[in-house]
């Protein structure tokens, strides 16, 4: 009888340690080990897990997360062949390589995914870990492959992993078998209001001679006759993919957006969804160049309506 095959999870931390929770919150059940790289600082403030899981989680101290040479290949190479080759139960374990705000979705893999037996990309969209935008990382994806490609690569399964993740760019329509990280920060820095301009050489505040606009937000289906310089008829979902695409020279707008069903931050999963589709509708909103004084309208139904103006939805106090 052929035993389970075992899943090892590598993760290389990136100043990122809350996402961690995340993960393994994601991952726990489906895996088997974690083996985490990261400096000292960041394995520090992920010890409280270990009371969780324990054995489950190895720790390995790089001095740079960021920036790897030869030694440390070498060193990162030994410790996941030696880790796994102590805890492997088949030659076709399988073996993911990320960074921390990379999660893979190893509950929805496909069978094409598990039996290829070479290093390969799962297609996932990584963003920027700040409310401000959502801008995508060059090095996308997590990557899988197996313990015995591991082996049979042992000298250059590393610097492949960097080398692949340094020259990789995914397309945003393309999204399977990966967790997308979405506006995850608990503390958001507020929006600049000024650039600096190397003519004057000094800031200065953003300008436009504009016409103020309004913007209004459909939340939910209302008969009520709405007028607006963009109107945007908003529907939420739990699954992927997401319908974000804006014409500006389009007055009305049908969007799909996702939410999660798992906290990422605040304190019950009600309110952070609250929270999220305000950043999310902040997010829509990054594609118009707003002025402070444009009007925001956001239709939760026919009689709650709220009404802001574009600097409360770019620095939220609500």
């Amino acid at each position: 009888m052929n035993e389970k095959k075992k899943i090892f999870d590598v993760v290389f931390i990136i100043d990122d340690e809350d996402i961690l929770e995340l993960r393994f919150m994601d991952m726990y059940a489906l895996t088997d080990y974690f083996i985490i790289f990261g400096k000292e600082e960041s394995l520090e403030k992920i010890k409280k897990f270990s009371n969780e899981m324990g054995h489950r989680i190895k720790t390995f101290v790089l001095k740079d997360t960021m920036n790897f040479d030869s030694e440390d290949i070498s060193y990162i190479s030994s410790s996941v062949l030696t880790t796994i080759g102590d805890l492997y139960s088949s030659f076709d374990d399988l073996v993911f390589l990320s960074y921390s705000n990379e999660i893979p979705d190893i509950k929805n893999l496909f069978e094409t995914d598990i039996n290829n037996k070479q290093l390969r990309i799962l297609k996932n969209d990584v963003y920027e870990c700040s409310f401000k935008r959502k801008r995508k990382f060059k090095e996308t994806g997590s990557l899988l492959t197996n313990f015995s490609y591991l082996l049979k690569n042992k000298k250059n399964f590393v610097s492949d992993f960097f080398e692949m993740k340094k020259n990789l760019v995914v397309e945003d329509s393309t999204l399977y078998n990966g967790y997308k990280i979405l506006n995850y920060k608990k503390t958001p820095e507020v929006l600049p209001s000024t650039y600096f301009c190397p003519i004057l050489k000094r800031n200065v505040e953003y300008k436009s001679v504009r016409d103020l606009r309004k913007f209004a937000f459909i939340l939910n289906k209302t008969s009520q006759e709405i007028s607006a310089d963009h109107i945007f008829n908003v529907t939420f979902r739990d699954s992927f993919p997401e319908k974000i695409d804006v014409d500006i020279n389009q007055n009305e707008h049908d969007i799909e957006l996702f939410v999660p069903q798992t906290i990422l931050y605040g304190n019950n999963l009600e309110d952070f969804q609250e929270q999220y589709k305000h950043f999310e509708i902040r997010r829509i909103l990054s594609n118009f160049d707003c002025q402070n004084e444009d009007d925001i309208e956001i239709h939760y139904d026919e009689k709650n309506i709220k009404t802001l103006k574009f600097h409360e939805i770019k620095n939220p106090s609500f």
